[in-house]
């Protein structure tokens, strides 16, 4: 008598391999153990359990990164701070010559060798307001990057981007004496943004949000600043700049895994090529300030602020010369043919002023004081109503009470009688 063969074993329901009391029926894509929905790791291919995912290795770059101080961060906000004390004991902070004596930006003593004032300016700040700002931006951001980036990568990220920042106001803006970390905190900004966008498959919808925090912090504050005057936008734009492509270059690359928080693993990451490619950008750099250098010296911004210098200074014939020497390269420069007016004045040659305010309004119409000077030289000249004339335009135009006050009372003293 024959045996009937044996029914086909059904399978039985399958249990995390973890979790022994919780039924499922996932299986980890590469070693096939069952896995409940808490433990499974999303995956390019398939999912997979925690010891077949790379989150054994993000384990430890996870910790890491956790371990990391912002030591940078702290460093140069006591920096930033102890230079402020220093200045505010020894003339102000807000006081220019005190600003030029600690190393701000100012294009001429560039132009004569003290290159090195494109680094020193990073570090000064007008006034106790200026430092506040910045260096609240600085603790957050830097508290934020250095981390993720490590200390040697943010510091030289911090530097360049600072660099691009002075650079550029000593380009674009060649007649401010500029100071303050405003640059390098931009580049930060930019930095950040670009990590995150490189990363925004790691991070998901957090990454989104915060590009767009990024991008509206940095719309913003580059509204504010050409929207009022006395803020160095060129600086941020150019450590903006500097921070977007020091970011791509010096971002360690992680992969991850999104559960309830990214967890990351070190992936492709090159430092020698990190490091080379930051390496060409600061020799670019290098080269781009020998050649702005090089061309602005012989600019009239370059002898039109020369001559300012030697103004103040009470080197009236020098700075005439360098008016002039500016004027032959920029015949429309406005603010030249005022400081020549007021060399006139004092030489007591009122024609001469007359000619050079004259050239002065034509060069800029909206100069309240200008105008003012052009009806004080008009007036001693007798010439009442082209005084009357000017006064009126300097009255309309002006923006502070006492040089309002001052024209109001020279109209009513040539109102006719």
């Amino acid at each position: 008598m024959s045996t009937p063969p044996d029914a086909p074993a059904t399978p039985g329901p399958l249990y995390c391999y973890r979790h022994p009391e919780r039924e499922t029926l996932l299986r980890c894509a590469r070693c096939d153990r069952p896995i409940c929905a808490e433990c499974q790791v999303r995956h390019p291919v398939g999912i997979r359990c925690p010891e077949c995912s790379p989150m054994r290795q993000s384990g430890a770059v996870n910790t890491r990164l956790a371990s990391r101080q912002a030591v940078v961060t702290y460093a140069i906000l006591a920096i930033n701070v102890a230079i402020w004390g220093l200045m505010e004991l020894t003339g102000g902070s807000a006081n220019t010559a005190n600003l030029v004596r600690f190393g701000a930006k100012v294009n001429v003593l560039i132009n004569d060798g003290q290159v090195w004032r494109l680094l020193s300016a990073m570090f000064l700040h007008i006034g106790f307001i200026h430092l506040a700002v910045n260096s609240y931006s600085l603790y957050n951001l830097g508290a934020l990057l250095e981390p993720l980036l490590g200390w040697r990568r943010y510091l030289t990220l911090y530097v360049l981007a600072g660099l691009c920042g002075s650079l550029s106001s000593y380009w674009f803006n060649p007649r401010a004496t500029s100071a303050g970390a405003s640059g390098a905190i931009f580049g930060l900004v930019g930095a950040i943004g670009m990590f995150f966008f490189l990363h925004r498959k790691v991070f998901g919808e957090a990454a989104r949000r915060m590009m767009i925090n990024v991008a509206m912090i940095a719309a913003i504050n580059l509204f504010f600043g050409f929207s009022t005057r006395g803020i160095d936008n060129f600086a941020h734009l150019g450590g903006l700049f500097g921070g977007l492509v020091l970011g791509a270059i010096l971002s360690p690359r992680y992969g991850g895994m999104l559960l309830d928080r990214p967890q990351l693993y070190a992936k492709d990451d090159s430092p020698l090529r990190a490091w080379l490619l930051a390496l060409l950008f600061a020799l670019g750099l290098a080269v781009a300030t020998f050649m702005a250098i090089r061309v602005n010296a012989e600019s009239a911004g370059t002898y039109f602020a020369r001559g300012e210098t030697y103004y103040w200074d009470d080197r009236t014939d020098e700075a005439a010369l360098q008016f002039q020497q500016a004027l032959e390269r920029d015949p429309a420069l406005a603010d030249a043919h005022y400081y020549l007016g007021l060399i006139a004045i004092g030489r007591n040659d009122l024609a001469g002023a007359a000619r050079s305010f004259e050239a002065s309004v034509r060069g800029d119409p909206s100069d309240a004081s200008a105008q003012f000077n052009l009806g004080l030289c008009y007036e001693q000249l007798t010439r009442s109503a082209d005084a009357r004339a000017a006064y009126q335009r300097a009255y309309d135009l002006a923006h502070d009470d006492d040089l309002r006050t001052r024209a109001e009372t020279a109209l009513n003293r040539l109102a006719p009688r």
